[in-house]
């Protein structure tokens, strides 16, 4: 037990008290970098320049790490032939990545269209809305002979679509977790990623996995394409037309939303070439552009509901439609720079002069927006590789996690720790960015909460407990609850859940399988008799339900509904449709990577281990610490691979070395 909890009492020391320590820059020392005279250079560094350290940082930073053995292929290339094999993947084979297979019920048929059918509402209020004025809502009847609970089934079925649709959500971050983690084109997911933040969209509004599949697909099919195109295709975009609120854009009455968001923070930047007035009639332009009303997946032009009248954008007065505005869009100025900016800052460095930035405009605006020329000249420069750029990045945390995994040589992302629920904790939720501006990144992933939650990351990595995953049916579940419902808070920080829902009474119980009343209900908590299973799952439909009146239970009963059946229905539903996730735990032997390697000493063995898992070199001091915590597990002496604690003691070192901020750096 004491070499268990050791390391991890040395790590939340050492992250607290050493991350403001870090060196920086020049100082760093990083063997990939190269002179501070290369910073801002956009000459291609040559043959004589390439190293296995540059190959790992062009692997790092266009991918997600990789294994010696990966950096030494790439090593072995030319570097115009490393960035090549990067950038023109096309004809690399990823055939051995599945798809993603939808969960179907007994009949076969899958959540969208084939079990629940369209409009797929936002709320319940709308959900029942629809049921009272067309006697039928998400494919359910309303059942008039029961007066009272007429509208219990639409109700059940509502509270069934938002719970299948997030558990189907995460099974596709599990999807998407082994893509990058077995890809052959690790560029190909980083600028996925990378999208994913740039055109942020959220499932927890949409509640519709399906749309945010379909938006991923065309990420992947416009990754290192076209701008042009993709900027047009996300215009056109189920998900992005639903999240903007597109779909309410109508003659007469144009919302702003997706005009709006399509300059500021899509493609000009904020403030930058455009006008309230060209906003304006850009609204006006993009009315009519939404999705079928049978089928919320395939985008349609309404022309009854578009605004044919003059506009004027950019100076410029015509009838414009929104493929025109994308055009508009793409001729200024603004667009090129705010586009190379910021792929620059999700590859190398936040900090480009406007000199540079102007440099890389140009780049990209020369290839009228092909993205490959300005990815092959950012991966060749000097810059890429200065004393700027190399060892200075702090990781995502979606990346933390899949490089952690691909330097380990782990070929399956493992059940537990939980890929989501990791992720969110380090402040990264895949498919449910924090805002339509998406994640800030920089330094605003490390904050002393989420960097020791990068150290437990590790911990649970490499001394995995099953039950500490949210889907064990074993594991202690922790919920708050207000006058909407209740939000399952496991695993989560009390500060974090403080901003979900403010503290009240918490109660710790096992997953009931019988109804279960909160003790001292009040106000309308008292008719959420209802298990702690997963409730945060429908949390957000029920605030919107509950919101619109000073007494929801009274309102939903003139509605013909109540709350506690339906979640009790509804909820097991949702769960008998969406299998849940296997517990399994990553597939590690560091003996057997150290005997490969044939190191025979504890300082071998930590050497060996900087090496390969970090990108920024340790200080001799720091060092010491990870060869302290071997040689107080294995000894001093040559390595007895045949001792029984050996593969702990070279686990322990691991996890101390990741807890370590250095490891934070990419």
């Amino acid at each position: 037990m004491r070499t268990r909890q050791w390391p991890a009492v040395l790590v939340a020391v050492g992250l607290v008290c050493v991350w403001t320590g870090v060196p920086t820059g020049a100082e760093q020392g990083q063997a990939a970098a190269g002179p501070s005279a290369w910073v801002g250079d956009l000459s291609p560094i040559g043959p004589g320049d390439w190293s296995y350290d540059r190959a790992a940082h062009l692997l790092e930073r266009a991918g997600f790490g990789g294994t010696p053995e990966q950096i030494e292929r790439l090593a072995a290339m030319t570097p115009e032939a490393a960035v090549d094999a990067f950038v023109d993947y096309e004809s690399l084979d990823n055939s051995h990545l599945p798809v993603f297979l939808h969960s179907r019920d007994a009949q076969g048929r899958k959540l969208f269209h084939e079990i629940v059918k369209p409009p797929f509402h936002l709320d319940m209020h709308l959900t029942i809305q629809h049921a009272q004025d067309h006697g039928e809502s998400l494919g359910v009847k309303v059942d008039y002979s029961d007066p009272a609970n007429r509208n219990q089934e639409v109700a059940t079925t509502g509270i069934f679509m938002v719970v299948a649709s997030r558990l189907e959500m995460d099974r596709a971050v599990m999807w998407w977790a082994d893509r990058m983690l077995n890809t052959r084109r690790p560029l190909e997911e980083r600028m996925v990623l990378f999208w994913h933040g740039h055109f942020a969209t959220q499932h927890q509004k949409l509640h519709d996995y399906e749309k945010m599949l379909i938006q991923q697909t065309m990420f992947r099919e416009h990754a290192t394409g076209n701008f042009g195109d993709l900027l047009l295709g996300i215009a056109k975009d189920p998900a992005m037309i639903r999240f903007l609120d597109n779909v309410d854009n109508v003659v007469g009455h144009p919302n702003e939303n997706f005009a709006r968001e399509i300059m500021e923070l899509f493609a000009m930047g904020e403030g930058r070439g455009y006008t309230e007035a060209d906003l304006r009639d850009a609204a006006r332009a993009f009315t009519g552009w939404g999705y079928h009303p049978q089928n919320e997946h395939q985008f349609v032009f309404k022309a009854d509901i578009h605004d044919y009248g003059q506009k004027t954008i950019f100076g410029q007065t015509g009838n414009f439609d929104g493929e025109d505005v994308v055009d508009l869009i793409l001729q200024q100025e603004a667009t090129a720079s705010f586009m190379a900016r910021n792929i620059y800052k999700f590859f190398v460095r936040e900090d480009p002069s406007s000199e540079f930035q102007a440099e890389l405009a140009a780049v990209l605006r020369d290839a009228s927006y092909e993205l490959k020329p300005l990815l092959k000249t950012i991966f060749l420069s000097r810059d890429f590789y200065s004393s700027a750029s190399s060892g200075t990045q702090i990781k995502s945390p979606i990346h933390l996690l899949v490089s952690t995994y691909r330097k380990l040589g782990v070929t399956e992302v493992p059940g537990t720790p939980n890929f989501k629920y990791t992720a969110q904790a380090l402040g990264q939720e895949p498919f449910d960015p924090p805002s339509v501006a998406g994640w800030a990144g920089g330094r605003t992933w490390i904050n002393p909460a989420t960097l020791l939650e990068r150290a437990n990351f590790a911990r649970r990595v490499f001394f995995p407990e099953p039950e500490s995953n949210r889907n064990s049916a074993t594991y202690n579940f922790q919920y708050r609850c207000d006058r909407a419902g209740c939000i399952d808070t496991t695993g989560i920080s009390p500060a974090i859940a403080d901003m979900v829902m403010p503290e009240r009474p918490r109660r710790r119980r096992t997953r009931p399988t019988s109804r279960n009343t909160p003790s001292s209900p009040s106000d309308d908590t008292a008719e959420l008799d209802i298990p702690v299973l997963d409730t945060a799952l429908t949390v957000d439909l029920l605030n919107d339900a509950g919101a619109r009146a000073n007494d929801p239970k009274l309102q939903r009963e003139k509605e013909g509904w109540i709350l506690n059946p339906a979640v009790l229905a509804g909820q097991p539903r949702g769960r008998q449709l969406s299998p849940t996730i296997p517990l399994t735990v990553a597939k590690i032997d560091v003996v057997a990577m150290i005997r490969e390697a044939g190191l025979t000493r504890a300082d071998e063995v930590a050497d060996y281990f900087i090496h390969r898992f970090l990108r920024v070199p340790l200080t001799e001091s720091r060092r010491q610490i990870v060869v302290d915590v071997l040689t107080g597990g294995i000894g001093m002496g040559a390595i007895d691979y045949g001792q029984p604690n050996l593969e702990t003691s070279l686990r322990e070192a691991l996890h101390v070395l990741m807890g370590m901020s250095e490891y934070q750096l990419a």
